[in-house]
């Protein structure tokens, strides 16, 4: 165990405990199972657990027992204490005469605490570095910054504002708003503490000192052998400033917060400082060998330079930027910020992205990439992938506004235009001070990962502990890669234009900084971003992203309808702030973490004994032959003999975990829950969890689900907060949303108590105090007794606080038995729910969609999660693997995704079932697939036609689906990208032309294309309500009418982006009526797919473009 995981308090099981379990036994004693709560571990006398016992108490158990056990259970747990803090009862404490033997299967299920084998060594503590320091209390009061009786305005000369006691932005900042939480780190929280009082204190000191002359450096007497560190500064007034650059003899320290600029303060934008400066902590000169980029100072004295002229004091804000133009001030009095650093972290190299003087590392526990100077990187590089390397990462970013900034629409603005686009600071990546080779203990665990098991033998909690610790690598990587895609540059923009044809659309041309350019590529579509109006902000999705100069043109669509203030008739010329959406790396690391502990591994144990499989471990059961068993009809659907398998399958007893090996378009999704359905019926009392790697895919599940539950009997939710719901397009949410139905069902069930006297259950009155809280209920809509005291609000005092949390209201009242999800959001809620956490074990079936595209640390977590569950993966090995980011090291992929599905069905893993007839796309091209890809096993449901209705419409040769239109052109170079303007103006004409001519106003058209900005030049183009993206972002959609561009003028062969079989596949699988290709024809015979595309088509469905007369350019 590593030092930091060894420092972990232990945490096992968070399951309350059952009626009788304390003075049972003492802890320790024989004949019990033992089982750790939050603070004590008992011993519970059980008998002992088969498999068979297990499958007979399960079968017997009621997920949520009777009103009356609950009511006994809640009282029992109340007069034995077994109660969290929150008021919130567990789940697991049943009437001990029924449930005695499930609730010990649930403490069988013992967990461990999660221990990063991968870790490197504990950073120095910081209680004893701060010396005599203390917090300043000079700016820390409560409620400084409420200056709200200030009057805008710049009435006021500089000296005035200088000299004054209150800093000219204070009405910027919002005390009575919600409350930021601070920092955890204590280098953070330093920096996070920085108040305005502070920084106008630092201001008026600085602004006195400006005429005083040049001072020689001051005689330092018993000076300390070490450079010292604290969290607070030596002195006050003082300035949070961070190292950003080496310059000279010296570096260049600009300020960590925009406040200390201000406007008006240009000359503060940048200090220079060299060895003459005194560390006063350390009572020492500064030690410039020792000071790292991102290094933050607390500045207690500033003075002028030796050979400062007075005009080289800077008033200027544009030329503020310039280092160079910065002669006036230097440090003179400084103490250090204890660095935040990681030691001896496992670390791979991206040899891609450096250079010859700075390497990039992608770095374990740290979601963003490092640089390294190359002369430290030496030799290790070359020898090794894994290598242990020290980190010290930045406590904050320079020039960020600081805790509280809420500035008006018009501050915004005048602060966007006059500071942030002029002041232009670097963005400061964590700096690796030391590289050396891995030690042998984590050199051997990564030798084997992530196959740690081993056929014919036992797994031991180890493997699974080490299976953790490589997802936790994989984490932490890839959202380093996704981190770098983040624009944090806020932008001026003017709504341009407005599309309401089919779905909201506007167009913002956006101001861009001087100099600053526009990082297009992190501007790619599906990006949420943030839109300020006057009155208010919206949410949105880029749809396109181009530039032009100065000015860059942003297509956004709205995640809901009908949302700008003014309307959309309204909208064109108001100005507006546009910025990214986007989670904190570090929260976005330990989300997909999700867990602190894992269960320890049983034989009776589903999910466990799956994870194992899939790296190599035991082998699950393999499944009979549903073959020669009944078929089934589900809602007057018949399903074939393939489709009833997986009923068969979910009855099975022997059931543990299974592929479903998809093709495109085969009717997975009504397969899977037309299973679900019949289970049901057979097992009412089963639970069952469907997730999948989409929101799209889960809301297709849930409509699915509606469809077929004829007698509207299974009970069902998708589970997603109301976070979530407000950052999601509007067509992506579902009638079972949580937010949208638990006020429904909760008041109904309470306004039916209300009608009798008697004392309602425990969790009905919560139910009404929640309702109550979220002012949906009011006392007097109540008549009984018991409701109406339990909304009582005392003259002196709170309100009775719910004893049940809100969702254990939900669950209790609506009994749901299907709970539907995106992985991330399910699992997210099971544990954080206490009462969902201890009822993980009664999850039977985990049925995951999309399964392709499923990354291998979410299986794992999934496995974690419910691992009583059995598991049904389905998905397409021939369709494209899990998404990773452009450079992402081969190796870090395999342990991050996998592709888990793909090995799973290929290396016959687990058992495998197949769905081989394609109901979505023509005969010619399921059989065009199943030749190339599938062996033969595609089965097309269509009939072959000889004309293609849709594209005899639009005035095309229509003798087959697919039709290729050679476009006869070249492409362009867009940094490491490709772009074909000609084609983005053929896939542009032909779907207007298709949305003129639709007879049907249901049909759909997508155009698709491989190279993002192709995608975007054309999505500029498009008419409102076409689908643009590019092909990967198109994987489980189908249209009527897809365009392929291909964009490349170059022979494909060169291309093995453009020839890879995964995205061929999806590309010309999405169509349910017609394909049209755009193409240069002459590139693409040398690559067997796109060979054998070209030779599929009948000669009169490939035509050259200027043959197309609503194709050809208008005569000028």
């Amino acid at each position: 165990m590593s030092k930091k995981s060894s420092r972990k308090k232990s945490r096992r099981g968070n399951a309350g405990l059952s009626p009788d379990s304390s003075g049972s036994k003492a802890a320790g004693s024989s004949g019990g199972t033992e089982y750790a709560g939050s603070t004590t571990c008992v011993v519970l006398p059980v008998p002992p657990i088969t498999a068979q016992t297990l499958n007979k108490t399960l079968s017997e158990h009621s997920l949520y027992g009777s009103d009356d056990d609950m009511e006994l259970k809640r009282k029992v747990s109340s007069r034995d204490g077994n109660s969290d803090g929150s008021g919130v009862q567990p789940m697991d404490v049943e009437e001990q005469h029924e449930t005695s033997d499930t609730d010990s299967f649930v403490e069988g299920i013992e967990q461990m605490e999660v221990m990063d084998e991968l870790a490197g060594d504990e950073p120095p503590a910081l209680e004893a570095l701060d010396g005599d320091a203390e917090e300043p209390t000079e700016g820390a009061i409560e409620g400084e910054n409420s200056f709200a009786e200030i009057p805008p305005g710049d009435a006021q000369s500089l000296d005035e504002v200088m000299t004054g006691p209150i800093h000219k932005f204070a009405r910027c900042f919002d005390n009575e708003g919600k409350k930021e939480e601070w920092p955890k780190d204590p280098s953070r929280k330093a920096v996070a503490k920085e108040t305005l009082a502070s920084m106008q204190a630092f201001r008026r000191m600085t602004w006195e000192a400006k005429d005083e002359p040049y001072a020689p450096p001051e005689d330092i007497d018993e000076s300390k052998e070490k450079t010292q560190f604290g969290v607070y500064p030596m002195s006050t007034p003082y300035g949070c400033y961070q190292a950003v650059e080496s310059y000279g003899s010296g570096v260049i320290l600009t300020p960590c917060h925009r406040e200390i600029v201000a406007d008006d303060r240009p000359d503060l934008h940048a200090l220079f400082m060299d060895d003459t400066a005194l560390d006063t902590r350390s009572n020492r000169r500064l030690d410039l060998t020792d000071i790292h980029l991102s290094d933050v100072f607390f500045v207690e004295k500033i003075g002028v330079k030796k050979y400062a002229q007075p005009e080289d004091f800077i008033v200027d804000l544009a030329e503020a930027v310039d280092w160079s133009k910065h002669k006036f001030w230097q440090g003179k009095r400084v103490s250090r910020l204890q660095r935040i650093t990681l030691r001896s972290e496992i670390a791979v190299l991206m040899p891609k992205i450096g250079t010859k003087k700075q390497q990039v590392f992608l770095v374990n526990n740290l979601p963003e990439a490092a640089t390294a100077k190359t002369k430290i990187v030496g030799h290790h590089a070359k020898q090794d992938l894994y290598l242990a390397v020290d980190v010290t990462v930045p406590a904050c970013q320079p020039g960020s506004w600081s805790r509280g900034y809420q500035p008006s629409f018009s501050d915004e603005e005048a602060h966007l235009r006059t500071i942030d686009y002029l002041l232009d600071v670097p963005h400061m990546l964590p700096v690796i001070t030391k590289v050396d080779s891995l030690d042998p203990r984590r050199k051997g665990i990564m030798a084997v990962a992530p196959n740690f098991f081993g056929p014919g033998v036992a797994p031991t909690d180890t493997e699974f502990q080490r299976l953790q610790t490589v997802a936790r690598l994989g984490i932490f990587t890839n959202e380093a890669m996704r981190t770098a895609l983040y624009d944090g540059m806020r932008y001026r923009g003017e709504v341009t234009e407005v599309l309401h044809q089919n779905r909201e659309e506007f167009v913002i041309q956006l101001q861009l900084p001087k100099n600053h350019g526009f990082p297009q590529k992190k501007w790619k579509q599906g990006v949420k971003v943030s839109i300020r109006f006057e009155e208010e902000s919206i949410g949105a999705t880029v749809i396109a992203a181009t530039v032009e100069k100065d000015k860059a043109l942003v297509r956004v669509r709205p995640l809901r309808s009908g949302v700008t203030p003014q309307g959309w008739s309204g909208s064109v010329g108001l100005q507006v702030f546009v910025k990214h959406q986007v989670e904190d790396p570090q929260r976005g690391a330990v989300r997909m973490l999700g867990i602190k502990t894992i269960p320890k591994y049983a034989d009776y144990l589903p999910g466990m004994k799956m994870l194992a499989a899939l790296h190599m471990g035991p082998s699950v059961p393999e499944i009979p032959d549903f073959s020669n068993l009944k078929r089934f009809t589900i809602s007057n659907l018949e399903l074939t003999q393939e489709q009833s398998s997986v009923i068969h399958l979910l009855s099975w007893k022997g059931f543990t975990a299974c592929t479903l090996s998809c093709g495109p378009g085969s009717g997975k999704t009504t397969t899977i829950i037309g299973a679900l359905v019949q289970h049901h019926y057979s097992s009412p009392e089963d639970f069952a969890v469907f997730v999948a790697n989409s929101n799209s895919a889960v809301v297709q599940g849930a409509e699915t689900l509606k469809r077929l539950d004829a007698e509207d009997s299974i009970h069902a939710v998708r589970l997603i907060s109301s976070g979530n719901c407000s950052t999601i397009d509007e067509h992506q949410l579902s009638d079972i949303d949580y937010p949208r139905i638990w006020q429904r069902i909760i008041r109904q069930k309470v306004m039916q108590e209300d009608k009798s006297a008697r004392r309602p259950q425990d969790f009905v009155i919560s139910g009404a105090q929640w309702l109550w809280r979220h002012h949906l209920l009011s006392k007097n809509d109540l008549h009984n007794e018991h409701l109406r005291r339990a909304l009582h609000v005392p003259v002196v005092g709170m309100p009775e606080q719910p004893r049940h949390s809100l969702m254990e209201v939900f669950f209790r009242v609506y009994k749901p038995k299907v709970v539907f999800g995106t992985i991330d959001s399910v699992r997210q809620i099971f544990k954080r729910e206490k009462f969902l956490e201890n009822w993980t074990h009664h999850v039977k079936t985990v049925m995951v969609d999309e399964s392709s595209q499923v990354g291998r640390h979410s299986i794992i977590n999934l496995a974690y999660a419910f691992p009583s569950g059995r598991f049904l993966l389905v998905g397409d090995e021939h369709q494209l693997p899990p998404y990773g980011e452009h450079g992402y090291p081969e190796e870090l992929y395999k342990l991050h995704n996998g592709p888990i599905f793909k090995d799973a069905v290929s290396l016959k893993l687990l058992p495998n079932l197949r769905l081989s007839t394609v109901y979505r796309c023509p005969k010619q091209s399921v059989d065009l697939l199943a030749n190339l890809y599938y062996e033969g096993q595609l089965k097309p449901y269509k009939d072959a036609v000889d004309t293609c209705p849709i594209l005899k419409d639009l005035g095309l040769p229509s003798g087959h689906p697919t039709l290729i239109i050679n476009t006869k052109t070249m492409d362009t170079r867009v940094g490491t990208s490709w772009c074909n303007m000609k084609e983005a103006e053929y896939a542009a004409k032909i779907a207007k032309r298709f949305i003129a001519s639709s007879h049907h106003p249901r049909r759909t058209i997508a155009v698709l294309g491989y190279f993002l900005p192709q995608v975007h030049e054309t999505a500029a183009r498009m008419p409102n309500g076409v689908f643009v993206s590019t092909v990967d972002a198109s994987q489980g959609r189908e249209f009527d009418v897809v365009v392929l561009m291909t964009t490349r003028g170059e022979d494909f062969k060169f291309s093995g982006f453009l020839c890879s079989p995964e995205r061929f596949t999806v590309a010309v699988s999405r169509h349910k009526q017609a394909l049209i290709v755009l193409c240069n024809t002459d590139r693409m015979k040398n690559v067997e797919n796109w060979k054998a595309l070209c030779d599929d088509v009948k000669p009169q469905s490939t035509v050259d473009a200027d043959r197309i007369a609503f194709l050809r350019d208008l005569p000028k």
